[in-house]
């Protein structure tokens, strides 16, 4: 189907790339429209194509010169486009053409891997870790993608980004796991999540700190009887020698030293 003339070249270009339309976009450059013409908002006939997983359009626009480092206006790439849409072909295509696979946008730090995660897309994980993407990248908020996948895909997610090399005891900039993070907070959902993927419930930050002494110190009897109950260590000591029971009696937390020393807590 022949691309509407009566529109801008543009528009026709992208229009034709987007919906597969390959002779349409042949056609429409055949007139001279230059392939890495942009939109209003910066975009090209190239992340229209990757978004929608159209391959053969995205081979010929390599083939013809499509800049696949050209972004629209607020950063977002032909590699984020096909990691958003989950199209670990059109990823491929891209990387073998020298695309970036950490490149993230301003100023949220999102990289191709997080977008992938955003709209939890297994398939363009996978093409993006063996493209090279880094999985313990982090964004502007200090999340990694696999805490993303964490808290807003299925536990698969997680546990794909795990196997493909995602580090699930990484730690933030206060020494603190994903897992850590979590009970500190009484999030039990996401801690349950954490420990599923693979997380070390007796992980210490670099001044010793546990989970269960994070807990702890926030006054959460629930994380604190959870993290007991699946094994977490009740009398690990933090580097000054302090325990989750010493914790505990220091901060009047009587539900808590009480489920410490059923526990086994000795100090």
């Amino acid at each position: 189907m022949a691309p509407r003339e009566s529109l801008p070249a543009w528009e026709q270009l992208h229009m034709a790339a987007g919906a597969g339309n390959l002779v349409g976009a042949m056609q429409v450059a055949q007139r001279g429209v230059d392939v890495n013409v942009r939109d209003p908002q910066g975009c090209t006939a190239l992340m229209a194509a990757a978004i929608q997983g159209r391959s053969d359009v995205v081979r010929w626009l390599l083939a013809k010169g499509a800049d696949v480092e050209l972004s629209s206006y607020d950063g977002l790439s032909p590699m984020i486009c096909a990691a958003f849409g989950g199209h670990g072909e059109v990823i491929r295509l891209l990387a073998a053409k020298g695309a970036a696979v950490n490149t993230a946008t301003p100023p949220d730090g999102l990289t191709p891997a997080m977008y992938a995660v955003l709209a939890c897309q297994p398939s363009a994980l996978t093409a993006l870790a063996q493209a090279g993407a880094d999985l313990q990248a982090r964004n502007a908020a200090g999340d990694t993608a696999l805490g993303m996948a964490i808290r807003n895909c299925p536990e698969r997610t997680a546990k794909l980004l795990v196997k493909l090399g995602a580090d699930v005891d990484a730690r933030n900039a206060a020494g603190m796991t994903g897992l850590m993070q979590a009970v500190a907070q009484n999030r039990l959902d996401e801690a349950r999540a954490w420990l599923n993927a693979g997380a070390d419930i007796q992980a210490q930050t670099p001044g010793g700190a546990t989970a269960l002494m994070a807990a702890t110190l926030n006054g959460h009897v629930e994380a604190v009887r959870w993290l007991l109950a699946n094994g977490a260590n009740p009398n690990a000591t933090n580097k000054k020698k302090v325990t989750a029971l010493a914790i505990a009696k220091a901060r009047k937390h009587p539900d808590i030293v009480a489920a410490l020393e059923k526990a086994g807590a000795r100090r």
